[in-house]
This record gives C-alpha cells, sequence and structure tokens, in this order.
C-alpha cells in the first residue's frame, strides 16, 4: 500500500512505504514481547503490548484521515495531537474513542499496559508490584508468566491487538482500492501489477 495520490510520493521514504515501517515495527514489537517473556522479563514484555495499542491507533488515524497521518508521523516525527487536520490538532481521546467504536476492548487494554510504562507510585504499587511477586494472590500467575507466556491474558491482550492492527490494514487497502479507482492510470497500473502476482 502506498500514496493515493496520483503523483506523490507523500507516503514512502527511501522506496519503502510507511506502511512497510509500520508493518516492521508491528513484528518487532510482538516479537520483542514474546523473548522478553521467555527470558522471564515480564516487566519489560507487557508495554510491548501498549507500544503496539499505540501503531493501533496510529493506523485508525491513518484510516480516518488518508494520507495524513503517517506521513507526519514518519517523515516529520510528530506525535499524534501535534498532527493539524483541516486547521485543528487531533485529539488522541477522539482517536481512541474511534479505536474503541472498531473494537470493543482496546480501552481497556490501552489503559491497563499503560501502567507498564509510567513511572508513578500508583502505577509501581498497583501493577509492577504483583509482577514482583510482592502480593501473594498474584504469585501462581507471575510464575506462569514467566515459565511461558503463551495462554495468559496479557498475551491474549496482544493478540486481540495485532489482529485489529491486521484488520485496520485491510480496511485501510479496501479504502485505497476505491481511492485509487478515482485515478484511472493508478488504477489501471495497480490492476496490472496484481494480474502478475
Amino acid at each position: 500500500m502506498g500514496t493515493m495520490e496520483e503523483n506523490s510520493r507523500l507516503t514512502y521514504w527511501s522506496g519503502y512505504s510507511f506502511y512497510d515501517m509500520m508493518v516492521s515495527t508491528v513484528i518487532t514489537y510482538n516479537s520483542s514481547f514474546y523473548k522478553l517473556a521467555k527470558l522471564g522479563d515480564i516487566c519489560s514484555a507487557y508495554p510491548m503490548i501498549r507500544l503496539q495499542a499505540d501503531n493501533l491507533r496510529y493506523l485508525v488515524a491513518e484510516y480516518l484521515y488518508p494520507d495524513k497521518v503517517l506521513t507526519s508521523i514518519y517523515s516529520k516525527g510528530k506525535e499524534l495531537t501535534d498532527i493539524r487536520i483541516d486547521g485543528e490538532k487531533l485529539k488522541a481521546s477522539f482517536i481512541s474513542d474511534k479505536t474503541e467504536e472498531l473494537y470493543p476492548g482496546f480501552r481497556r487494554i490501552y489503559k491497563e499496559y499503560s501502567c507498564y510504562i509510567h513511572p508513578s507510585i500508583n502505577h509501581h504499587w498497583g501493577k509492577l508490584a504483583a509482577l514482583n511477586e510482592l502480593e501473594p494472590e498474584n504469585a501462581l500467575a507471575v510464575k506462569h508468566s514467566q515459565r511461558t507466556i503463551k495462554r495468559t491474558p496479557a498475551e491474549k491482550d496482544m493478540v486481540f491487538i495485532n489482529q485489529c492492527i491486521i484488520d485496520t490494514l485491510l480496511l485501510i487497502a479496501e479504502q485505497r482500492k476505491e481511492i485509487l479507482k478515482q485515478y484511472p492510470n493508478k488504477w489501471k497500473e495497480w490492476k496490472e501489477m496484481n494480474k502478475r502476482k
């Protein structure tokens, strides 16, 4: 997937689409989650879920505002809240609301795994303490997570976010096909390219 504008290179950098970069990041976070968990470093594995949830928000924003979000993030280094659409700054809460509408459960995951990223006494004693087995009732779950992350609530949350990312990429691909039809030369080129595959 690339740009939808006929003569634009906006969504490309050195021949790679910003979607290629996004997919590469998603794969890296997913792989890191499993590798860190396998090492027993749950405190470092869980933040990967929140980072993956951020990637989902970026993709939902790109779906809502084609060619306006990923370009700003990757080529200009902007945060979601620094991006202007029609002169108005994007609101992270608006994008989170839209993400929750598309994928119910997103908000719980985003909030829960933010606790592993933001340092504060509430977060530390509420979440990190449980991971460090300072709360006896969590000891069995933590030990299971350290042996294998498989079939834990955290793994289910990561799988859910990954599926949402795939679904959003498919939504964007369909959206781009519809937009490409407005540009006959690009649409013809796209159809020819896909015949050869």
